[in-house]
């Protein structure tokens, strides 16, 4: 069975899921793009800049939603707070389109996701972009870098990738990594990764699982960042 995964599952397989799977039940295909971190308001919102929300959390918690609980989302929306001490209330949303939707009907003030899920509502004057997990600003659309704000170790993005349940034979996971592989030299997917500032990064097999093996360790020291 192919799976589609993303990043999120490094956080879950510590943490809710961690009683019930490990790496070992699963084979790695390939890794093909990897989507940056953005906090956004909505185009209307009090909140110009991350100072304007930062000063508001140390008055009181800022409503700030995204996918899931302990998931990549809110780790990084815990660490943007404890760097720069304010407060937020994190409100979880079985994706990033409906906390998204949130924040446009203004049930919470903030919306912490994937920068190509709010593109098109950003270039649409629908949202406005204050912060992003990028080395540097993003130009279009604009979109300034936690990094260049002060925060420390705050350029990372959210890897996705097809894996697979463990049992495959090595044929089997060669031959669908490779079908992955050519990805990046076709027109339409570049053009649309392109277009919402998503990253083609190709990993295969060996690689991608010795890559989430890494980031896995790097996580586990900020799980205390959620209460683990």
């Amino acid at each position: 069975t192919l799976i589609a995964a993303s990043g999120s599952m490094e956080l879950a397989l510590q943490t809710n899921l961690k009683s019930m799977f490990g790496l070992k039940d699963f084979d790695f295909v390939s890794e093909i793009q990897t989507d940056p971190f953005v906090m956004v308001v909505k185009a209307d919102s009090p909140f110009k800049t991350m100072a304007d929300l930062e000063a508001k959390g140390r008055k009181g918690p800022v409503s700030v939603a995204g996918f899931g609980a302990d998931s990549d989302e809110h780790l990084v929306a815990a660490d943007l707070a404890k760097q720069h001490n304010f407060a937020i209330t994190w409100i979880p949303y079985s994706g990033g389109s409906k906390a998204i939707t949130a924040v446009l009907g203004g049930n919470v003030e903030a919306v912490l996701t994937n920068l190509s899920q709010t593109v098109p509502l950003v270039e649409g004057g629908k949202l406005r972009i204050i912060g992003a997990t990028t080395a540097q600003p993003i130009d279009n659309p604009g979109a300034p870098s936690f990094a260049s704000m002060g925060y420390k170790n705050m350029v990372r993005s959210l890897w996705r990738g097809f894996i697979a349940k463990a049992g495959a034979s090595k044929e089997q996971i060669e031959a669908l990594s490779k079908a992955f592989e050519k990805l990046p030299n076709d027109p339409d997917y570049v053009k649309y990764t392109k277009r919402v500032h998503i990253t083609i990064k190709y990993l295969g097999p060996e690689e991608f699982r010795k890559s989430v093996e890494a980031s896995m360790k790097g996580s586990a020291s900020e799980l205390s960042l959620l209460g683990h």
